[in-house]
């Protein structure tokens, strides 16, 4: 009797370990973000400089996290740099 016991307990621990094991970890690598940005003047003498600011909003705060930006200019002539001064 005390035989069929341990079978039965073994048994029921095993399936409870082999159910509860998963190999598929759902891990997510993309995140919801949106980029803003103040308003930009329509009319910019020759020579002028123009800050351009751009806000990231992000779902979340993810370490390792990179984000990528572009500009294209529409219209006109002229050079973009960040606040070092290096050309974009």
């Amino acid at each position: 009797m005390k035989n069929v016991l341990y079978i039965c307990i073994g048994a029921l621990f095993a399936a409870l370990a082999f159910s509860s094991c998963n190999d598929g970890i759902d891990i997510r690598q993309d995140y919801d973000f949106s980029l803003s940005s103040w308003y930009l003047q329509k009319q910019i003498a020759t020579g002028e400089t123009v800050e351009i600011r751009f806000y990231l909003d992000r779902e979340g705060d993810y370490e390792k996290a990179e984000y990528e930006i572009g500009y294209i200019q529409m219209e006109g002539k002229g050079e973009v740099s960040d606040s070092e001064g290096i050309k974009l």
